[in-house]
């Protein structure tokens, strides 16, 4: 077994100060496997504009450029604007600060074929943790470009907040 990948700046955290920063185990990093075969720019892209699965999925909250807070918004095409990232960003910290809901925003070219949006945003939604695991107060919002979507998958505890009818308008 590859031992994970660490990170070679080393960020503050609370609770676990001068540690450094482990990615998740989908980012272990086989250096044999690196040297065999190099992926194309083409296929990197293609990894994160159309992710496969919901490890592929750049997790905002996890991965920002240093200095930065970190953010609600992922979006690895930069698709959206600088403006229109800040102002979902502040929107979605609204939310948190007043309600303790969690919306993560995902905004991707297209899933594979054989992906179903609906349960992909699902998956997403429990494989980053939204909102508080108890209260299963989260909202994950997926807007997919290239297939013309919008999917909304929220936790129970969230219905309160923003019921069914609220996310359909």
């Amino acid at each position: 077994s590859v031992p994970p990948l660490l990170l070679e700046r080393k960020l503050p955290r609370v609770g676990r100060p001068n540690k450094p920063l482990i990615l998740a185990p989908q980012c272990r990093f086989n250096a044999a496997a690196a040297a065999a075969e190099q992926p194309s720019i083409k296929d990197v892209l293609k990894l994160l504009l159309s992710p496969g699965s919901v490890q592929d999925v750049v997790n905002p909250r996890l991965a920002m450029e240093e200095g930065e807070r970190p953010s609600w918004v992922s979006d690895p095409g930069r698709i959206l604007d600088e403006q229109g990232r800040c102002a979902i960003d502040s929107i979605c910290d609204e939310l948190h600060c007043a309600w303790r809901v969690e919306v993560a925003v995902v905004v991707l070219d297209s899933l594979p074929k054989d992906v179903r949006p609906t349960a992909f945003a699902a998956a997403l939604l429990n494989y980053w943790g939204v909102g508080d695991a108890k209260l299963m107060t989260g909202l994950l919002v997926l807007l997919l470009l290239g297939q013309r979507r919008l999917e909304m998958c929220t936790g129970y505890g969230a219905a309160r907040v923003l019921p069914a009818e609220a996310l359909k308008a």
